[in-house]
């Protein structure tokens, strides 16, 4: 019987004629992606290793292996990546060239600089990739139409796989630059299908198709060793699973024999052994011709594998240049720094891929999996996944590889999960259509459900039916559909060619990528060519910490200025808490502190916003030259942050005026507000680092709400996180006007309603004879009164009075503020006397704050603060300028 839906049958010729039609223009659309969009990468940082090392393999055979033992790859991709450069150039001595057979890298640049120019080696270099990647979309099509055509009624089930593999940012990255990521993710896949297509219909034919391609994939990279071990558990099920069935029809059998419902004579309690036999002979074919096309490839050569001590010596294994690269993934991971979160390390995290996944993925696609997940393994289709196997070759595979990556994997990339996309696109494919054909479906669903041997005695009260068939979830879901994927594919066009950056929306997107990942997720030095082509519209020369030892940034004739290297040899940007004033363009590698000699290098990038942009990659910055005078305000508890060495190193000769205080009880804005400067808190201060202050999204936080509430909105310009040389501590850099935080102390300073001057005596019951000020007050001492602040807690009062130097004579006598919190009645409820900074360091046009903390336990409503100052060697009061009698401020304190 043919099922037809909305005049579409599965056996239309013409239907399927379409559908290959329209997958052919989307390979052909997808070979334009990657193609074009590889004119636009320079060089990668892998790309060089993968083609001299294949150069190698392609000149001399087995002679040219000698690169693997030491980069753990085999050279089966990277000899076809390499063929193109080869035929161009065959002829290169590569047994003459400096590092032959003892330095890889030596070797490696050595070939690639004699190849000729880096442009036309990439071009030529990346083809085959393209290729492997277009492999790879003809078997998902084919698969996904395998799988889901037949069952779910519709042609087109192949193009839309297809379509989410086309637009997949991390197939598109890794697709078309001159590595074996897709190489190995290509072959892969063809051997789970083909292996897939086995376990279906077992013949001898297909086991050894599918042993040549575990074989190939095996070459194609040192993880392809995965893909056979997970055959070899399928292929484990498979018999296992042959010996169960056949046993349980013997069984029945032989029941109804026992019962008499036969005549045939009884057979034997155990299952037919002929078609065991033939699934145990089609399994050795596929692990036998594996392993002849491994060993094929090394020449058939044996020896020993030093890497395994005095066993490895003893024995003579078959391709021992194999097992030596594979051994050396082992070890790899913890031989790498890892960058995540904000943090390095060295080693490994076992959350770095399933990080990697939710913000490297798009959010429809991330969508589309979990959807998948829920539709798929629901009661109604979990049925089709069971008798099409997809779920134990998605399960084993995924589970294996998985668990693999996470234990043992170097965290160097996200790109090492792209052998899982594929089975993502079979799995969405599938729930999309899957949800789509079972919203139609409702006249046979009770005998469909019944065939099936399901316990659902009708579709219709079901409720997960009723949800699909309801018909504004059915409106609702393709509306949904379509945004979705209009989202996915314009996500994807948007960071066209630069999809190594992708990151998406809950990462704040590629610009944001660097404060998460690094290596291959941000910056695999894909972007000179843009840097290039942005230098040359905007005419700017910048420093770089870096592009002298860059071989590939030479190439494109990149205009900079080198910034000096230490006594190391490493390239240090001085001084790093306000570098230089000028141009820079950093990488986003470096941002992250991957890797990087000196990691106060890019302390002041890291916490501002770069002018520009290029690439997603390359953060440009302007650093303006600072507001003279400068200075440095250090909060002295619980002690100095910066020492003098500490100052000279993180500063240079920045002229700076240093400013000790007590941050607990006083703050100062130096002149004013008017300069550029930065304030110093120690770590012990600041409340312990969140997620969004180890990836520089917010400033750390001051315990102190009084610290807190003047630091709002001054962005934070170095961060210490440890205690080194010099205690943890941050940096918070204060602009004036014009400045990047647009900020005066005329924004922030408060203003009195009523207050009133009187002799420091005088009861608040008869201020109504006193004089009303209006502030400024001008003292008689070097300050003017500004104003208060008040902050009311339950059972405590907080008032802030605030002060500015008025006096241009050097100040030579210590000083204090008072503050008397008193009752209407001119009852003294608190004394909260003092002054946080040393009165001789004040200059002119400096304001400070003094906080004044009283505890109430009264029930009045109305208090009163009577503030003013006074000289600290003799207690004498500073006058009011113009009115003699007058020593002290009284305002009005209210709080609700």
């Amino acid at each position: 019987m043919i099922r037809k839906f909305k005049h579409i049958d599965i056996k239309s010729s013409k239907c399927k004629i379409l559908s290959k039609y329209i997958a052919a223009l989307q390979i052909f659309t997808l070979f334009v992606l990657l193609f074009i969009g590889s004119r636009y990468l320079s060089l990668t940082t892998d790309e060089p290793s993968h083609l001299g090392s294949g150069y190698a393999f392609l000149a001399r055979g087995v002679d040219g292996l000698w690169t693997m033992p030491l980069r753990g790859h085999p050279l089966l991709v990277d000899g076809l990546n390499a063929l193109p450069l080869y035929i161009g150039t065959p002829d290169l001595p590569v047994e003459t060239m400096p590092g032959w057979g003892v330095d890889r890298g030596t070797f490696i640049w050595a070939v690639v600089e004699r190849l000729g120019s880096f442009e036309s080696t990439a071009i030529a270099g990346r083809i085959p990739t393209i290729l492997f990647t277009l492999i790879l979309a003809a078997v998902i099509y084919r698969w996904a139409t395998d799988l889901w055509a037949a069952d779910f009624g519709h042609v087109f089930v192949g193009n839309l796989a297809l379509l989410l593999l086309s637009f997949d940012p991390t197939l598109l990255a890794h697709g078309r630059v001159a590595t074996n990521d897709a190489g190995v993710t290509a072959c892969g896949t063809l051997f789970l299908y083909l292996l897939w297509r086995w376990q279906r219909a077992p013949s001898w034919l297909r086991a050894a198709g599918a042993g040549c391609m575990a074989g190939l994939t095996m070459l194609a990279k040192g993880s392809g060793a995965l893909w056979p071990a997970a055959g070899g558990i399928l292929i484990l099920w498979r018999i296992v699973e042959e010996a169960r069935t056949k046993r349980q029809a013997s069984n029945i059998k032989n029941q109804r024999i026992a019962d008499g419902n036969s005549t045939n004579p009884p057979s034997t309690l155990h299952p037919p052994k002929s078609k065991i036999l033939v699934l145990l002979g089609q399994s050795l074919i596929i692990g036998g011709t594996a392993f002849f096309v491994l060993w094929a490839m090394y020449g058939f050569t044996m020896g020993p594998i030093p890497e395994l001590g005095t066993f490895g010596d003893t024995l003579l294994i078959p391709a021992p240049m194999h097992w030596r690269g594979v051994l050396f993934h082992t070890g790899d991971a913890e031989q790498h720094f890892v960058y995540a979160l904000g943090q390095v390390k060295g080693g490994q995290w076992w959350w770095y891929f399933p990080l990697g996944f939710l913000i490297k993925n798009p959010l429809p696609l991330l969508i589309g999996i979990f959807f998948a997940l829920g539709v798929l393994f629901s009661p109604i289709m979990r049925h089709r996944l069971q008798k099409r196997r997809l779920l134990r070759v998605v399960g084993v595979f995924a589970i294996l590889y998985i668990s693999v990556a996470i234990t043992t994997g170097p965290n160097i990339g996200y790109r090492h999960i792209l052998p899982l996309h594929p089975l993502f696109y079979l799995l969405v494919t599938g729930a999309v259509i899957g949800w789509s054909v079972e919203n139609r479906r409702t006249a046979n669903c009770e005998l469909r459900i019944a065939n099936c041997e399901l316990r659902i005695a009708n579709c219709e009260s079901h409720p997960i039916a009723k949800l699909r068939n309801h018909p504004i979830t059915h409106h609702a879901s393709r509306i949904t559909f379509c945004v979705l994927l209009a989202w996915y594919i314009i996500g994807t066009l948007r960071v066209f060619p630069y999809e190594l950056t992708f990151f998406n929306e809950l990462a704040g997107g590629p610009e944001q990528g660097w404060r998460y990942l690094a290596a291959s997720n941000t910056d695999w030095r894909q972007s000179w060519k843009a840097l290039h082509d942005w230098q040359q519209k905007n005419h700017i020369v910048f420093y770089d910490p870096g592009f002298k030892s860059d071989r590939v940034a030479q190439e494109y004739k990149i205009d900079y200025i080198p910034i000096p290297t230490n006594i190391y040899g490493n390239n240090v940007i001085r001084p790093p808490y306000y570098p230089e004033p000028g141009d820079y363009v950093i990488r986003a590698h470096n941002l992250s502190l991957y890797s990087v000699p000196y990691a106060k290098n890019y302390t002041w990038f890291q916490n501002h916003t770069p002018d520009a942009i290029i690439a997603n990659s390359l953060y440009y910055y302007h650093v303006p030259v600072p507001i003279s005078p400068t200075w440095l305000a250090q909060c002295t508890i619980p002690s100095t942050p910066l020492n003098e060495q500490a100052i000279v190193e993180g500063f240079g000769d920045l002229p700076l005026r240093q400013i000790p205080f007590d941050c607990t009880q006083t703050w100062i804005y130096p002149h004013a507000g008017g300069t550029t400067g930065w304030y110093a808190l120690h770590g012990a201060l600041l409340q312990p680092p969140a997620l969004l202050q180890r990836l520089y999204l917010r400033p750390s936080l001051p315990e102190s709400s009084f610290i807190r509430r003047h630091l709002t909105d001054i962005p934070q310009s170095a961060r210490q996180w440890e205690d080194y040389n010099s205690p943890a501590f941050a940096l918070y850099e204060w602009s004036p006007s014009g400045g990047e935080q647009e900020r005066s102390v005329k924004d922030i300073t408060p203003e009195i309603l009523a207050g009133y001057s009187a002799a420091a005596g005088t009861p608040p019951t008869s201020l109504e004879t006193g004089t009303l000020i209006d502030t400024p007050v001008i003292l008689d001492g070097p300050l003017a009164f500004q104003g208060i602040s008040t902050y009311c807690e339950e059972e405590s009062l907080e008032i802030e009075t605030w002060w500015q130097v008025s006096s241009s004579s050097p100040i030579t006598r210590s000083f204090s503020l008072m503050a008397h919190l008193l009752t209407h009645d001119n009852a003294v409820l608190g004394v909260a006397d003092g002054l946080g900074i040393p009165g001789v360091i004040l200059q002119t046009d400096d304001v400070i704050v003094q906080r004044h903390h009283f505890s109430l336990s009264s029930s009045e409503q109305t208090l009163w603060l009577r503030t003013g100052a006074y000289w600290l060697d003799n207690n004498t009061r500073w006058n009011i300028t113009g009115t003699p009698t007058n020593d002290a401020i009284f305002v009005p304190i209210r709080c609700q």
